[in-house]
């Protein structure tokens, strides 16, 4: 269903809502991944790298595709959630990958509408195929023209894993399968101190959730229709809706679990904290066994009213699959021997049986390890027709198309995509709540009433301590421990690590010396992260701070409105990162607010892709940065020139001076002081906090054109897990801070 609303309509009306509303991930451009000319080279953009299942298998796989192609080699890029912005920005500057393999979700359902990537299906016959693939598969990857987006690979159930022992345990006498059997075993694990169903509540995990719960009071064509089109306004929805509401009030989920992850799920039904969990097959494979030998794998529990007459779990066809690129088109053969060989039966049993995946693939494989229990049956992979995945407790398959997958609860707007879909919010329970925070404590001084006897202190014994300087110093050591636990600890740790070669958290380490440093200044990417967290600390901190200070001083004058004005410029300092960004995103994105002023004023010749572009990148960060930091500087500002004394003025304006004259000659030496600490505390924000606006909106591309020193700190640390590497950047990105308060010192002449 496409809406009437343009894409540029909804841009204008989304920067509009921005400041009442953050969304939980932006759309904006990202990095730029590089192509490779070379015909010997085919170049794969992959969410398997990392940590997602089935990376071990894709590397060992890569492995021995180049011992049979040795003259053929697979360069990886590897992403996570960020891919399909990686790859938008790749394919704006013509530089985009040969492969990409990602889900069918969000952003990249239109993509070969778009043509950022190719219909494959002729791919598919000519190379013999589509006999491989599921059906189902084929039918969930094709759009409404018939353009098959990409060669589909990987497949995936979600069932709901029960802990027998702990229910036994809590006396619960078997597996749930109603709502109200539901609410009452949880009722009696939390008696017993046992959290009853965990999940991630703070990512994908609570959303697919609450769509399985959802999907129980829909039919699998209905399903179908309201994933599709986005439409969660029905009756049947909000019953669902409702029903989860219930479960959460009734204390079903965990303890604050707003605040868990997929990782923090499985970890506690794993290590037997939680009872319950809806987990995908994948993982449910990799269960302990300590744990596998007493769960039972089934469906959701059913509410009175459900569509269905037993417990349901999803089924998707959707995640990653292959997508060719026009760059991969121009190396079709490389490309053909590449898939052929990942089709390969062999291949498609090595990520069932090493890694627990699901395919989306034609198999005869049968996966030992899922569903895991010691009343377990052995279970095929859905490979294979008529043979998925067998639950012990009865439960209906739901193949609510690729819509089972998370990513589709929760849809976005997706640029160049035309489709406008609503957005539904997890019910509160899930999602973090925002906290109103405690005043500040305060201790009101007050002189002696006139009149009152004057109070001298008694004298002190030479060589004695008074016992109130005692007590401050006993008083005082918690703070001093928890200062130097907690802030000189982390700093020195910063300087040990950068001397380890430390390629990941669970890698080995071993002592690399000054190695790391000759690697940094060797990287031709960190020159470009020092020069672009120079040049915006020399543009951004004195316009915002110069600004700032006129502001500041207009609005202490107290013109009419001055209320209201201080008001208006606090604004930007309470709105969220993200709706800041996503605000910018709505104004520079290519069919942008921006862009479109330029188009309807006759300088479409001027229009570019803004946070694409390699030119203007970092210029629209820091226009980003003065925007967030002006208006909050300001309101400072005018505060402390109001504790000015108004005779100031009044004999600067006696002596004929201006207002001009007044605010630099006058005011600004009297609160020297002031400006020098604000100016330090926007030189830190500015220098330690612009990766976050980095990440959303350019994942410092394209290239290295708006990478700073703070982002490439995060950058090698959680993306490259080169943790030696990220520590040595954060050791200059320290010196560079002392250095910068120093200087400030010295140019505001303070005196402490």
């Amino acid at each position: 269903m496409r809406s009437p609303l343009s894409r540029r309509g909804f841009l204008a009306a989304g920067s509009g809502l921005a400041a009442a509303t953050a969304f939980p991930a932006l759309a904006g451009c990202s990095s730029l991944a590089s192509a490779d000319s070379d015909p010997g080279t085919l170049v794969v953009h992959t969410q398997l790298g990392t940590t997602a299942p089935g990376s071990p298998t894709y590397r060992a796989l890569v492995k021995e595709f180049h011992a049979e192609h040795p003259g053929l080699r697979i360069k990886n890029l590897v992403n996570g959630d960020d891919l399909p912005q990686v790859y938008e920005t790749s394919r704006l500057a013509r530089k985009e990958p040969d492969v990409v393999m990602v889900n069918l979700y969000d952003k990249t359902l239109a993509w070969t509408e778009l043509g950022a990537t190719l219909d494959v299906k002729g791919y598919l016959d000519d190379w013999g195929l589509r006999e491989r693939v599921l059906p189902a598969a084929l039918k969930e990857w094709t759009d409404d023209e018939g353009r098959l987006r990409a060669f589909p690979y990987f497949a995936a159930n979600w069932p709901v894993a029960f802990n027998t022992s702990l229910l036994e345990r809590a006396g619960t006498g078997s597996v749930p399968t109603t709502g109200d059997q539901l609410i009452g075993a949880a009722r009696k694990l939390r008696a017993k101190g046992i959290a009853p169903v965990t999940v991630g509540g703070n990512d994908w995990t609570g959303q697919k959730l609450l769509a399985q719960i959802i999907q129980t009071f829909l039919t699998p064509e209905e399903a179908r229709k309201v994933y599709a089109s986005g439409d969660f306004g029905g009756r049947r929805v909000r019953e669902g809706i409702d029903y989860f509401v219930e479960l959460r009030d009734a204390g079903v989920f965990a303890d604050k679990a707003q605040g868990l992850t997929s990782d923090t799920m499985t970890t506690q039904y794993n290590t037997e904290a939680a009872a319950i969990q809806s987990a995908m097959s994948s993982a449910l494979a990799k269960v302990p066994e300590r744990t596998a030998a007493h769960s039972e794998v089934g469906g959701w529990p059913l509410a009175p009213g459900a569509a269905h007459a037993q417990p349901t779990i999803m089924r998707s066809y959707t995640l990653i699959g292959f997508w060719i690129s026009p760059n991969g088109a121009k190396k079709i053969s490389a490309v053909e021997k590449f898939l052929r060989f990942m089709y390969r039966p062999e291949s498609v049993s090595r990520f069932i049986t090493e890694s627990g995946r699901d395919m989306a693939l034609r198999t005869d494989t049968v996966s030992k390890d899922f569903p895991p229990g010691g009343r377990r049956a052995a279970a095929r992979r859905p490979g294979r027709p008529g043979a998925p995945a067998r639950p012990v407790r009865p439960a209906d398959r739901h193949p609510a198309a690729d819509h089972g997958h998370q990513h589709r609860l929760h849809p976005r707007h997706r640029r160049g995509h035309r489709a406008l879909r609503p957005r539904i919010r997890l019910p509160h329970g899930l999602t973090p709540r925002a906290r109103v925070p405690r005043g500040f404590p305060m201790t009101l001084l007050s002189s002696a009433p006139p009149g009152a006897p004057a109070t001298r202190s008694a004298p002190q014994t030479p060589g004695r301590t008074p016992r109130r300087k005692q007590g401050g110093v006993i008083l005082a050591v918690p703070a001093l421990a928890w200062y130097l636990l907690f802030m000189v600890g982390p700093l020195v740790a910063i300087f040990v690590i950068a001397a380890l070669h430390w390629p990941g958290m669970l890698q080995p380490v071993s002592f690399a010396g000054l190695g790391n440093v000759r690697t940094v200044l060797a990287d031709p990417v960190f020159t470009d992260a020092l020069v672009n967290t120079g040049i915006q600390l020399a543009v951004a901190l004195p316009v915002m701070i110069v600004g700032a200070y006129m502001l500041g001083y207009y609005v202490a004058q107290r013109p009419p409105g001055h209320r209201f004005l201080r008001y208006l410029l606090f604004i930007p300092g309470l709105i969220s990162t993200p709706a800041k960004a996503m605000v910018f995103y709505a104004v520079l994105s290519p069919d942008g607010l921006f862009n479109g002023a330029l188009d309807k004023a006759g300088l479409g010749s001027l229009t570019d892709a803004w946070l694409a572009s390699p030119s203007t990148a970092l210029a629209c960060l820091i226009v980003l940065d003065v925007w967030s930091g002006i208006g909050f500087t300001a309101v400072l500002f005018a505060a402390r020139l109001g504790s000015v004394p108004d005779e100031v003025g009044e004999a600067a304006q006696l002596d004929g001076a201006g207002h001009w004259r007044a605010m630099w000659r006058i005011h600004f030496p009297m609160i020297r002081d002031f400006v020098g600490v604000v100016t330090m505390l926007q030189f830190l924000w500015t220098l330690f906090g612009s990766a976050q606006n980095v990440l959303l909106l350019t994942q410092g591309g394209p290239g290295s054109s708006s990478t700073t020193l703070s982002f490439l700190v995060y950058q090698k640390a959680f993306i490259a897990a080169d943790l030696g590497y990220s520590q040595t950047v954060g050791v200059f990105l320290f010196l560079a801070g002392l250095a910068g308060l120093l200087t400030i010192r010295r140019v505001f002449r303070q005196n402490y």
